[in-house]
């Protein structure tokens, strides 16, 4: 890992960071598909890879609007807040490539170096927030959003389930009170959006031929985007989180 970071002022920082990691043996949640049977029915299992590395790099900020106003208590207060990860993975899974046949005649082939995130890994992720930190009034609004990743990993590419990037928005008013603000009370919202969630298989279909005469193999291969087609890829399941009000509140002895 390597970071800078700078504070202009107090409460502020900009910082950017880039990191490799290299796993060893991770474990990954796969699906498999149950031969003779329908595509769609499945069985989920824990499964250790042989090897993964992630590369990639990260930005932050948080800035106070008091430059536009330096005498004014509420901008001096008044944050504005950003956050972007990018993230590049590779993966090999234990074993070498295995050429599997099909009834038509061709041979699937499930490689074992594979260019995808690990299971649950986004290839980006993006926070934004505006924070009224007052003595005693709270506000805050804050975004974020995950790009495509994997639910459920496969051996073969085809079976990997993918979850659509989606934006989700949250919101919380909070007011401290009593002695030495010991008390507090917050009212969230959560999931303001309420963006359906979509998993999917995405479409994806890769061939091998037989030999021609000077015993050259042909090989096909066809992959679309990562992200979601609903003309070309396979919707796994959509629902919806809901949108979400609570009220706590705590007390500090």
């Amino acid at each position: 890992d390597l970071r800078f970071e700078y504070y202009p002022a107090p409460d502020e920082i900009i910082s950017v960071s880039g990191f490799y990691k290299k796993f060893k043996n991770p474990i990954e949640l796969q699906l498999r598909s149950l031969t003779g049977q329908n595509e769609k029915t499945a069985q989920m299992f824990y499964q250790n890879l042989e090897e993964a590395s992630n590369l990639g790099f990260e930005v932050n900020f948080r800035k106070s609007f008091g430059f536009i106003n330096n005498g004014s208590g509420i901008l001096n207060k008044l944050f504005l807040s950003g956050n972007f990860t990018w993230m590049h993975s590779k993966l090999k899974l234990a074993g070498e490539d295995f050429n599997w046949g099909q009834p038509d005649g061709t041979t699937l082939v499930i490689v074992a170096d594979q260019n995808r995130p690990l299971w649950g890994q986004a290839p980006y992720l993006i926070n934004g927030g505006l924070l009224y930190a007052g003595d005693k009034l709270g506000l805050n609004l804050s975004y974020t959003r995950v790009g495509e990743r994997i639910i459920y990993g496969s051996q073969e590419a085809r079976y990997n389930e993918w979850e659509k990037a989606r934006d989700v928005l949250d919101a919380q008013v909070s007011y401290r009170f009593l002695k030495n603000n010991k008390a507090e009370v917050k009212l969230n919202f959560s999931d303001l959006l309420n963006q359906q969630v979509i998993r999917y298989f995405n479409g994806y279909t890769e061939t091998i031929s037989e030999p021609d005469a000077n015993g050259v193999k042909f090989k096909t291969t066809t992959v679309n985007k990562r992200t979601y087609n609903k003309d070309e890829d396979e919707l796994r399941r959509s629902y919806n989180y809901g949108r979400n009000i609570s009220l706590s509140f705590s007390y500090t002895f």
